[in-house]
């Protein structure tokens, strides 16, 4: 029962440390999808001058593999950013999971002491 504990704490202790660090990402990764918006924005403004004035600029083709590229990394930064909400849900249920435990075996042992004293 102790070992499990403790294997439980490490598991907790290392899932803490991995979200520690992914929340210092976070703040990074929110400003890298803010930036990449941004910018598609300003590309989308860029693609419709182009294809109202020169619809058969090579320009054109840039700005739509520019605008690709700049949407996958909102895609991938808006995913890391979902898992990093996952983990830090998984991360609170198991410390809820981990003071259960820890307080099953005290609450039996004031049921048993209970018991005795009737």
């Amino acid at each position: 029962m102790r070992e499990d504990i403790r294997k439980l704490d490490r598991r907790i202790e290392q899932a803490e440390f991995i979200f520690k660090n992914h929340i210092a990402d976070r703040g990074q990764l929110a400003a890298i999808r803010q930036k990449a918006e941004d910018e598609i924005a300003v590309l989308i403004k860029q693609r419709q001058k182009l294809y109202r004035y020169e619809p058969k600029s090579p320009q054109i083709g840039v700005c739509t593999a520019q605008l690709k590229k700049l949407r996958h990394t909102v895609k991938l930064c808006r995913n890391i950013e979902i898992h990093s909400i996952e983990m830090e849900q998984r991360l609170q249920s198991a410390r809820l999971e981990e003071q259960q435990k820890k307080e099953d075996p005290q609450k039996e042992a004031r049921n048993r002491d209970n018991q005795k004293g009737r």
